[in-house]
Formats: structure tokens, C-alpha cells, sequence
């Protein structure tokens, strides 16, 4: 399946039913991931069928999911992922124990081009690390992918009411 840039999924032919082979029909948790983000799995199960295959919006608010409001934000009446899941071990974490932004950082000056291991340097591509999906990993400077996981998703998730910087968001998906 491939994600779109406008959030609805089509099949790898880009055909907007999404088939499964070898699945039965009936009642199934539907779940979502995405690259770095932390995935979403609606509360109730949905029931699957290829003669009467069902819409399930994932970007509608009034979708169940398990973990209630903490599964995703919600901005402008449409319900996000969390990014910034860099380890992917189902956790956003900014600051503390096993932060995603040092996963960040190292990609960084690890990267080959990086001969003077500069903070500033810039990877090119289509990377895990890209948070903010712009096709570029940057950990310092203009557009880099530090700051949005620090205020896109801990600080305005919706259980961080003290604004704590070291909060970690979870996955609610076993």
C-alpha cells in the first residue's frame, strides 16, 4: 500500500481499494502505519469484505481508536499521526532515555558525506529520520526535523498537559 501525500492510501497499482489475498472475510481491528510515525488501530473491529469493501477514515476525529484522543491529533477537523518515531519502537520521545532525536543527530554525523562531522549537514532522501517528510534529514538549521517532533508531537499532545519536553508519546497498537 502506498501512503499519498494528501493522507488517503491506494494499492502499489494506485487503485483505491485496498485488497488483501487470502484473507476471510469478517471482523478485523484495522490498523495504520506509517514510516516514522506512530500507527493508529480503530477501537471496534470493522467488518472486511471484498463484495462490500468498507471506508475506513482514519483522518475523521469521530473514528474510534484505541487510545481515545492520545492516538492522534486533531487539527483543523482531521485527525494526524504522530511523527518522530526515528527508533521505531512505538514511542515518541524527545528528550531522556533512548530519544528519538539523538537517532536524529547520529544519522547525521554518521553519514559518509560528513567528513567534518557537522551538526548542520544535510542527508538527502528518502530516510527514516526525515520527519517532516521534506525528503531531507536536518538536525540544526532552518527546516530541520528537531523542532516539529519537539512541537508537533510531544508538546501538543493532547495527555502532555504540563507541556513537559521529556513526555513520550505511545503507539496503541499491540
Amino acid at each position: 500500500m502506498l501512503l499519498k501525500r494528501d493522507g488517503s492510501i491506494v494499492s502499489e497499482k494506485g487503485e483505491p481499494v485496498i485488497t488483501f489475498k487470502n484473507l476471510l472475510q469478517g471482523d478485523y481491528l484495522v490498523s495504520i502505519r506509517h514510516r516514522n510515525h506512530l500507527g493508529q488501530m480503530t477501537l471496534n473491529p470493522v467488518f472486511l469484505s471484498i463484495l462490500s469493501p468498507p471506508m475506513v477514515d482514519f483522518t475523521d476525529p469521530n473514528l474510534a481508536l484505541a487510545g481515545g484522543a492520545a492516538a492522534g491529533r486533531v487539527l483543523g477537523g482531521k485527525r494526524y499521526m504522530y511523527g518522530g518515531d526515528l527508533h521505531g519502537d512505538g514511542k515518541v520521545i524527545y528528550q531522556g532515555p533512548n530519544n528519538d532525536v539523538f537517532r536524529l543527530f547520529s544519522r547525521i554525523l554518521g553519514e559518509d558525506d560528513n567528513l567534518d562531522n557537522l551538526a548542520n549537514f544535510i542527508v538527502p532522501g528518502y530516510e527514516h529520520a526525515d520527519f517532516n517528510l521534506d525528503g531531507k534529514v536536518i538536525f540544526q538549521g532552518p527546516n530541520n526535523d528537531r523542532s516539529p517532533l519537539l512541537y508537533n508531537s510531544i508538546l501538543v499532545h493532547s495527555s502532555n498537559t504540563s507541556l513537559l519536553s521529556n513526555y513520550i508519546v505511545l503507539d496503541f497498537i499491540p
